[in-house]
């Protein structure tokens, strides 16, 4: 079975496509760049005490040409726009990319709506954060005026680095034990950061559960989120997390190990990134590495391992909840291939069982 395609929250980053879950559960959300995977991301909701609204599909603006390109904000103008590898993916649900070549100096250029600025700008702040604890990140490079991101025309705009190597080498344990070590040592150094402004806050999420017209028929996304919200315990190890860590989006370059694509950041649990993690991963990708790797410099105890099932559970049933609005709304930009917002919702569904279907100990180490 292929696994669905990923899916975001009203988000400006790039997605990817559908990956089928691990063993009996797997698959949740991602962003396109590579081939098949799933993803249910998060949206960005501005962090007050208060409750928080459930985010809204806003008309995207027309996509930016080459020769709209704002370079001048960081005296780029003699950068070139070069073409992307092969499988990757420039165009992502709400964004859009450049890959920029000047002397052998590389950089990447992504415009997000205007709307969601704030948001990206606090995700490209988490991946300066990041960038300072060690781990490569794609931080961003500040404008001329010292600013995060620039706002021009209907698009808010970020110039990051570009992030060498190649993605993990998933045949080799090692690797994949260096990865779940590198997105440890990431939840370490973010720990104690309070949510950023404009992202999504775990314990404000109550707006899932909100009647919806789009959901009509579909009973069983909030149910499932009900129940996921129900058996996850309010003690479990949290910060500001990435939310799309997938084994693809880790680049080895040497001796150093970085991570891709801040643009889900979120203040959520740890295990939601480490959920993310292994609903990207192909079934034959033996994870237990990556997870013991993970444990060596995370926060998070070893016993929180037995709620990812849990967490794949909640992680299916949101990126339900995604397409369906998506549906509702003829929203379908960044979708390729066959999959549809109808055969991705039912994907879910089928994700959500499969995950019901795993023991609470089954990655237990």
């Amino acid at each position: 079975m292929t696994r669905a395609r990923p899916i975001s929250l009203p988000t400006p980053y790039p997605l990817r496509p559908p990956s089928p879950p691990r063993g009996a559960a797997r698959g949740l959300y991602t962003p396109p760049k590579t081939k098949e995977h799933r993803a249910v991301r998060r949206t960005i909701r501005p962090h007050r005490r208060e409750r928080i609204d459930m985010p809204v599909f806003d008309p995207l603006p027309d996509a930016p040409g080459v020769g709209d390109l704002p370079l001048h904000f960081w005296d780029g103008a003699d950068f070139t726009v070069v073409p992307w590898p092969a499988d990757t993916w420039e165009i992502g649900y709400n964004s859009h990319t450049w890959l920029l070549e000047r002397d052998g100096d590389r950089a990447v250029l992504k415009a997000v709506p205007k709307a969601y600025g704030v948001k990206f700008a606090s995700g490209l702040r988490a991946a300066e954060m990041a960038e300072r604890a060690g781990i490569p990140s794609g931080a961003p490079r500040r404008t001329r005026d010292g600013a995060v991101v620039a706002e021009h025309g209907d698009w808010c705009w970020g110039l990051l680095e570009h992030l060498d190597g190649r993605p993990t080498d998933t045949d080799n344990p090692t690797e994949l034990a260096l990865a779940g070590r590198a997105l440890g040592s990431i939840h370490a150094s973010l720990r104690t950061v309070p949510p950023l402004p404009e992202t999504m806050v775990w314990s404000q999420m109550d707006w899932l559960l909100e009647p919806q017209p789009f959901l009509a028929g579909l009973d069983w996304i909030q149910q499932a989120i009900r129940e996921g919200f129900a058996a996850l315990p309010a003690n479990l190890s949290d910060g500001i997390i990435h939310c799309d860590p997938r084994l693809t989006e880790f680049r080895f370059d040497g001796d150093k190990v970085g991570l891709l694509d801040w643009g889900e950041v979120m203040h959520g649990p740890h295990m939601l990134d480490v959920a993310s993690t292994l609903s990207f991963a192909e079934e034959e990708i033996d994870t237990t590495p990556f997870l013991t790797g993970y444990l060596e410099t995370s926060p998070a105890s070893p016993e929180e391992y037995a709620y990812l099932p849990t967490m794949l559970k909640m992680r299916a049933a949101i990126e339900g909840w995604i397409y369906a609005r998506r549906r509702h709304f003829d929203v379908d930009l960044g979708q390729t291939g066959e999959h549809t917002n109808d055969t991705l919702i039912e994907r879910a569904r089928e994700n959500i069982a499969a995950a019901d279907a795993l023991p609470k100990d089954h990655y237990l180490l």
